[in-house]
């Protein structure tokens, strides 16, 4: 979770914008668009130089806009925290049951929250895919230096390990998870879980109402209170959107809905459901050098039904 991350395989649309905001949390920063000159409140720019997929008017979210982030994972809290001020409104909706899971799982349960390196050509080294985005405006924007001073500037002391990894001192993710939802709160940011975002439209009223968005609320939601078989269902009004679903595909049909060209994904991190109590007891571990050996015992796991 080191950055806000790129919604992979997203370009940009036609007279859509991003919040400059949604790239660097950190207000004092100075903005590379604006000539070195630091930056009080969020502001648009072209989508391929941000991060994250931001849609919205080119107008910035100032201070009476209501920006809604579907996705409640480390790029949804960090856009969320950036775009805030004292008078607009900013809404982070929320799949599943608590916000931030894959935070609390990464890195073995430690969350590996960046990289110690600070020079963007050697970060991008190491990345077959992607590297040209690194090597572009990312690490002028908020770069790993960047994400360790934000942290300890709020009480999360990070330390580096030697293979380069940044890891809270705590050595607990929970510590990068009370960190960003404490934030939030004290900003005043509305959180709602157990919702999901089923249809975005361009909004057809004001000019503070760009984009409508349908939620639903799940049926893991017990807090449902209505009656009814069926979850509630409403449409929230917003100036501004942010998509920070990661790899969920309700991300990508959303962005296609608004007009988005899809790159096709490719896989770059998976993981193995091993029974083996011994083998769960290594979770987290990382070694330098090592050689595994994955014996499949069923032969017809590569069909292409048993995969879908």
């Amino acid at each position: 979770m080191a950055r806000v991350d790129r919604f992979a395989g997203v370009r940009e649309g036609p007279r859509q914008r991003v919040l400059h905001a949604v790239a660097s949390p950190a207000r004092s920063r100075r903005c590379w668009r604006c000539r070195g000159r630091p930056f009080e409140r969020p502001h648009a720019m072209n989508i391929r130089d941000g991060a994250g997929v931001a849609s919205g008017p080119a107008e910035p979210l100032g201070d009476q806009g209501h920006l809604i982030v579907i996705g409640g994972g480390a790029a949804g809290f960090f856009g969320a925290i950036a775009a805030k001020t004292a008078h607009n409104r900013v809404t982070i909706v929320e799949q599943g049951r608590q916000p931030l899971e894959k935070v609390r799982i990464s890195g073995g349960g430690r969350c590996n929250v960046t990289t110690s390196v600070t020079e963007a050509v050697e970060l991008a080294g190491n990345y077959p895919r992607g590297h040209k985005e690194l090597r572009g405006k990312y690490f002028r924007v908020f770069g790993s230096e960047d994400v360790r001073q934000w942290f300890e500037s709020r009480g999360v002391p990070l330390k580096v390990e030697p293979d380069g990894r940044v890891f809270p001192v705590s050595d607990k993710s929970e510590s990068i998870i009370s960190c960003l939802r404490r934030e939030a709160e004290d900003l005043g940011i509305k959180l709602l879980t157990h919702t999901n975002a089923t249809k975005v439209s361009v909004g057809r009223g004001g000019r503070g109402s760009s984009f409508e968005v349908s939620l639903k609320r799940s049926s893991g939601d017990k807090s449902d209170e209505s009656g009814g078989s069926e979850p509630a269902e409403t449409v929230a009004a917003a100036s501004h959107l942010l998509l920070a679903t990661g790899s969920d595909r309700v991300g990508w049909r959303l962005a296609k809905s608004l007009g988005h060209a899809i790159v096709e994904p490719k896989p770059s991190l998976f993981s193995f459901k091993c029974p083996d109590a011994q083998l769960t007891q290594l979770q987290g571990l990382s070694l330098q050098r090592a050689t595994a050996t994955l014996v499949v015992a069923a032969p017809a796991l590569g069909r292409k039904e048993d995969r879908e």
